[in-house]
């Protein structure tokens, strides 16, 4: 490997750092060329089907919820319930994308997943929660608009955010709630103790460890 010449044609050769051998996904490397386009295609259906169902998915949540008596805890409920949806769905998001990214492409490493987690949730995140006052309850409305008057979206912009106040702060309150919960890894200490009825502690231990990585 000392002495292996490349050719000066940056072309010819294409080399980037391997991965690791833990995080290999081997059964991808036997993927038939052909079936995997075909599943990536599927694979790509089903995240514009995400995108475009998101909305309304965000606001169904937002009304059921809004449908339950919380009694004395009635004005706390309705002042949080109308960001709730969106919360649910971008703390779900990781998960239905990583779903589909393991299930439908071929990605031969685990590092491969998060990356393009990482790109798609990044966007995803820029449409449904900065431009979501924009958005409105149209993703297809929207994107027309975006598509045939490029230039008419800082109008739409001017009129919607300024009324989105309180959906903002209500929305930072409830992240608050959610990295809070987070820290107290609330998870892995239920798996821990539904694996301690079924194997000793320092088994339960390992099992309960680490984090879903989505």
């Amino acid at each position: 490997a000392l002495r292996l010449n490349f050719h000066a044609d940056s072309e010819t050769w294409v080399v980037s750092i391997p991965p690791d051998p833990d995080s290999i996904r081997w059964a991808d490397l036997e993927d038939d060329p052909n079936a995997a386009g075909v599943e990536a295609c599927v694979g790509y259906g089903l995240v514009v089907a995400l995108y475009l169902a998101y909305i309304p998915i965000t606001v169904g949540i937002s009304r059921l919820a809004g449908m339950v008596d919380m009694g004395p805890l009635e004005p706390l409920w309705v002042g949080f319930v109308p960001s709730l949806g969106l919360t649910l769905m971008i703390s779900f998001l990781p998960t239905f994308l990583i779903l589909i990214f393991k299930s439908f492409f071929s990605l031969k490493d685990e590092n491969w997943a998060q990356h393009k987690l990482q790109t798609y949730y990044f966007w995803f995140n820029v449409t449904f929660v900065i431009l979501v006052t924009a958005v409105g309850s149209s993703v297809t409305e929207f994107a027309r608009t975006l598509l045939t008057e490029p230039f008419a979206i800082f109008g739409l912009f001017g009129k919607t955010m300024p009324h989105a106040t309180h959906f903002y702060m209500n929305y930072i309150v409830l992240q608050w709630v959610t990295h809070t919960m987070n820290m107290t890894r609330y998870i892995n200490l239920g798996k821990f103790c539904l694996l301690r009825k079924l194997y000793n502690e320092e088994d339960a231990r390992r099992m309960a460890e680490p984090e879903d990585q989505d």
